[in-house]
């Protein structure tokens, strides 16, 4: 366990910007003939050059699954002794499996009491590694793809879920009003038999979307409860179920919830996150989406996005708010802000100075459901090369994807079509880039010109 120290203005491994990053496991070394990159916060090497190799030294897959995970939720975890967070009460939640330590991995927003985890260290040190292999691609001078991980080339971008209880439909508009003015859609996840048909049709007019709030019963009847209450949600609203969050923030085990999710064919969780004022934030080091991993090393196709923010203004301060919009542009993550219904009217000062903020911040604005349909159609995307291009296929209909190509100064024609793609700068590379709505199972043909013909 240790902490990679920020590098220098000029190191393109690190990202400007964020905090000592936290790593579990790393090859200990030393530097010969080797340039030394970044260096841990003890002065070990973090990652080096030498010629046409480089190396980084934190086991990044060890720090990825024991952060993003966390460990397995059997009980109540000991919550630390300054009351800051109170972990024993008697209900399990995700909140209890961070392997983060609330002694040493918070830290404080601005004149604020309580810290929170302020700092995404797991999107840190995996840039790193990402980096470098930008840099390592950019350096053979080849034409080379890659895909961005928000859609319409969206830098960052912001999702809002909003939790629904029984009769909770008269504080709607509460809620309503403020998400319409800023133009953010939401998901609005509400336990069985689900919000009546009339507000159901006021969410799609306005482009929002509807989920389950999981009830948690039995731990030993996971996917028949999941199914079944995600069933009668679709029957109530008319739509599919591809988010849902189990209520209260209640969890079990490891990965149960997202195997049993998966065979109840809901694609998306909404579970990892904090609930009270000191444990808000990256409790699990990421605001990326996130697909999870078994121990035995099978991918799981149920995806996680975990939330930051919970209940704004209420639950997180305005300050510790603001602090986790600045890490999530640092790390070009999606901001998640968790919403309880019931509770609107305490929360809607709190969530008018965040959605003017994000607003203010250029971040792209999705539901959940659009994102986890973009993702799993980027990553299901197949690509084929051609003499003077790619072919593109997606078994779903992909809209906004962002394709982007190492180096600049590149034209595209598609469809008979010439177009100059925009340079952007991600990972420290000059690429350029297009945004491409790809129909489900349809043959798209990418053609280059510019630089690959001189």
């Amino acid at each position: 366990r240790g902490y990679v120290a920020p590098g220098p203005a000029d190191e393109r491994l690190w990202t400007q910007g964020c905090a000592p990053a936290l790593f579990f496991s790393a090859e200990r070394t030393r530097a010969t003939s080797a340039d030394v990159a970044l260096r841990t916060s003890d002065g070990e090497v973090a990652a080096s050059r030498s010629g046409s190799c480089t190396y980084v030294a934190p086991h990044v897959g060890q720090t990825l699954a024991l952060m993003m995970l966390g460990r397995s939720v059997e009980n109540d975890a000991v919550g630390p002794g300054d009351g800051t967070v109170t972990l024993e009460d008697g209900v399990a939640r995700a909140e209890d499996g961070t392997n983060l330590l609330f002694a040493t991995d918070r830290s404080k927003a601005v004149d604020q009491s309580k810290p929170a985890f302020l700092f995404a260290h797991a999107d840190t040190v995996r840039s790193i590694l990402v980096n470098a292999v930008y840099e390592a691609i950019e350096a053979t001078g080849i034409p080379a793809y890659a895909t961005w991980r928000w859609p319409k080339n969206c830098e960052t971008v912001s999702t809002v879920t909003v939790d629904c209880d029984e009769g909770d439909q008269y504080h709607v508009m509460d809620v309503v009003r403020s998400l319409i003015n800023f133009g953010q859609p939401a998901c609005w996840l509400s336990k069985t038999p689900g919000l009546p048909q009339e507000v159901c049709r006021l969410f799609k007019n306005y482009g929002h979307c509807t989920g389950l709030l999981f009830r948690y019963d039995s731990p030993q009847a996971l996917t028949e409860q999941i199914r079944s209450q995600a069933v009668q949600i679709t029957r109530s609203t008319g739509s599919p179920v591809r988010t849902f969050r189990p209520d209260d923030g209640k969890w079990t085990g490891l990965t149960r919830v997202y195997e049993a999710a998966l065979e109840a064919d809901v694609p998306l969780c909404v579970a990892k996150g904090g609930v009270q004022p000191g444990s808000t934030g990256f409790p699990f080091g990421t605001c990326n989406m996130f697909f999870p991993v078994s121990p035995q090393g099978a991918r799981i196709g149920t995806a996680e996005l975990p939330y930051a923010i919970h209940r704004p203004g209420e639950v997180t301060s305005l300050a510790v708010a603001h602090s986790l919009i600045e890490e999530t542009v640092r790390q070009r993550g999606c901001l998640h802000t968790s919403v309880r219904l019931s509770s609107a009217k305490a929360q809607e000062p709190g969530l008018v100075d965040l959605l003017m903020r994000v607003r203010e911040a250029k971040f792209g604005m999705f539901t959940t459901d659009a994102l986890v349909q973009y993702e799993k159609g980027r990553r299901s995307l197949r690509v084929d090369a051609l003499k003077e291009g790619v072919r593109i296929v997606s078994p779903y209909d992909l809209s906004g994807l962002t394709l982007m190509l190492f180096g600049g100064g590149w034209e595209i024609e598609t469809s008979g079509r010439q177009y100059t793609m925009l340079p952007v700068t991600r990972h420290g590379t000059l690429l350029s880039s297009i945004v491409l709505d790809v129909p489900q199972r349809t043959q798209t043909n990418l053609f280059l010109s510019g630089r690959l013909a001189a």
